[in-house]
């Protein structure tokens, strides 16, 4: 089969070029060049992470409101000038609130359409959203919210979902099984490995040379429990020395995580690390922890944490909370230890006993990273994704 021409539509509005998104936006696009594809990104001016990919083609914006409304009619004539000269086979777009834009073109240039799902927006909103107004201007508008995410979804020839928790919910509201492609995350194995040293990060944090590292990277979302690991940190340290905590990364939640933490020179909280920089700051780590917390209404978490898999790849012990896409991928006691989400005694009783026992991280780390190799690349998720654009034939 011939490869296909890919235009990647990416109308997302964050904060900053790290965090799991970009993380999964770098790493499909590599696969599929990996591949063999050409690709193209059509994206709003904003992201200096896109500057290096040559093929980026920009549409103007001043608000991210005001930029989702306006590619749904005023600036749509633009997206599809700029993507008819790029003659593409296949339009992937990573789901994005307000606007089914996506569908729209895959249409009108007679492509199929592929829809990346990452969660249901309307709800992700609703209980995450960071703030109460945020959370107010929602719900007001959760009615156009839906009209749109329904538009995008039953207008995609394929769907693709990174957990099967969200397999369930796209069942849930009328999607064809056959229509669903579970896709996990995945990693660059060559990037992120255990060769990779981080004593230069130890040192440059005045850790001990003999103590024992417990690290975190996230965006401190809602969901990701930096709250619950930095309140089972500050207790392990009244104890313990010999233990240190590296929170890496910034976001709207990370002042709550550093309360919960308390002043202390063994929790070291040292904001956003580049994507160059990421895998020699989870080298200097002997222990990684992915607290993800349980949704807020009871629902099953739908997530599925990149640096999970980043973990893996180093090769290093994990503790991960047992919801989820985590309990799936993981197996407790062989890759990793699973605790109860939400629970920083569960947590902190982990984590001291993998301190405690050399050899039990060694275990856990050599069969994350084998089982990681084998399943769990961006390689194998863009082939993945063009199987199913084969299908779509």
């Amino acid at each position: 089969m011939k490869k296909p021409k890919v235009c990647y539509l990416w109308f997302e509005f964050l904060g900053g070029n790290t965090g799991g998104a970009v993380s999964h936006m770098e790493g499909l696009l590599s696969g599929l060049m990996q591949k063999g594809c050409k690709t193209s990104v059509i994206s709003p001016k904003k992201f200096g992470f896109l500057k290096r990919y040559e093929n980026t083609k920009y549409l103007d914006w001043k608000s991210k409101w005001k930029f989702l409304l306006n590619v749904n009619f005023l600036q749509y004539a633009k997206l599809k000038k700029i993507a008819e000269r790029e003659k593409p086979d296949l339009i992937y777009q990573r789901h994005v609130a307000f606007t089914d834009a996506g569908s729209r073109l895959a249409k009108d240039l007679g492509v199929p359409f592929i829809l990346e799902y990452n969660g249901p927006l309307t709800w992700v909103t609703k209980y995450w959203a960071r703030n109460n107004v945020r959370r107010l201007f929602a719900n007001i508008l959760a009615p156009v919210s839906w009209h749109y995410e329904k538009k995008a979804i039953f207008g995609a020839q394929m769907i693709v979902v990174v957990s099967k928790p969200l397999k369930h919910i796209l069942e849930r509201i009328g999607v064809p099984k056959e229509k669903i492609l579970f896709n996990s995350n995945g990693v660059d194995p060559k990037k992120f490995n255990p060769k990779i040293s981080g004593t230069k990060i130890r040192k440059k944090h005045k850790i001990p040379k003999n103590a024992i590292t417990v690290g975190f990277i996230g965006t401190f979302g809602r969901w990701h429990g930096a709250e619950v690991l930095a309140t089972a940190a500050r207790q392990i340290i009244q104890k313990r020395k010999d233990i240190y905590f590296l929170f890496m990364g910034n976001g709207h939640y990370r002042e709550n995580a550093e309360n919960a933490a308390g002043k202390s020179g063994q929790i070291i909280f040292f904001g956003s690390v580049s994507r160059e920089q990421v895998p020699e700051h989870l080298a200097a780590c002997d222990i990684l922890v992915n607290p993800t917390m349980p949704n807020p209404d009871g629902t099953e978490f739908f997530g599925s944490p990149t640096k999970l898999f980043e973990y893996m790849a180093m090769g290093k012990a994990i503790v991960s909370s047992n919801i989820g896409q985590m309990q799936e991928i993981l197996e407790n006691n062989k890759d990793a230890l699973l605790v109860t989400a939400g629970n920083r005694n569960s947590l902190k009783n982990a984590i001291i006993v993998l301190a405690n026992n050399k050899e039990l991280r060694k275990k856990l780390g050599a069969n994350t990273r084998k089982k990681v190799v084998k399943e769990y690349t961006w390689t194998k998720n863009a082939e993945r994704v063009l199987e199913a654009y084969k299908q779509l034939q």
